[in-house]
């Protein structure tokens, strides 16, 4: 299976290494293939990590590095796979882990070591988790797409999502909170 994603990705080809306990893939819409993945993992219980973020920051990474994608098919996108994880977590449960992307910011490496490594058991060499809490968190959508990434929603934007109060209640509905919104800027102001 490690074959299917190896050259897929974004970043350079890693080889798993011979004491490998897990490898993934990760890209967006992934979640479309659940009942796939379910299917060819039957008899081995894969274990998912589901990321997500604010829409309005999911959106402005979309529409960055696909400008003709329109703010309301973002939208039902987003809406789609929030629904999406709630499927899956409750016919999987503690399989299914939420990474929230908003909280990485907060929180830097430690939301890594605590959504997602200690979960899954996985111990890292200390020198290893100095540097990685100290590179903070990153973002190479710009680099990677060769195009600078959009900061700010227009005004028609911000209509847009000051009218679809659904948006921001689900994330936070699926969050449970664990982001203190109060706390952050909307792009659009």
């Amino acid at each position: 299976m490690f074959a299917l994603w190896a050259d897929s990705g974004q970043s350079k080809r890693l080889e798993p290494a011979e004491n490998c306990t897990y490898f993934g893939y990760k890209r967006p819409g992934h979640e479309h293939y659940f009942e796939f993945y379910e299917d060819i993992f039957r008899k081995r219980s894969p274990i998912y990590i589901y990321c997500v973020r604010n829409f309005v920051e999911n959106y402005l990474s979309i529409v960055s590095r696909w400008p003709s994608r329109s703010i309301d098919s973002v939208a039902d996108d987003y809406l789609k796979s929030l629904q999406t994880y709630q499927r899956m977590s409750a016919q999987c449960g503690d399989r299914v882990l939420l990474f929230n992307l908003d909280a990485l910011i907060v929180d830097g490496f430690k939301h890594v070591r605590d959504e997602i490594l200690c979960p899954l058991g996985l111990s890292t060499a200390r020198d290893v988790l100095r540097e990685l809490s100290a590179r903070g968190p990153a973002n190479d959508t710009e680099s990677t797409n060769k195009r600078t990434r959009r900061r700010r929603l227009t005004e028609d934007e911000q209509r847009f999502v000051d009218t679809h109060t659904e948006l921001e209640r689900e994330f936070v509905r699926l969050c449970c909170g664990d982001v203190v919104l109060e706390n952050q800027v909307s792009p659009g102001s």
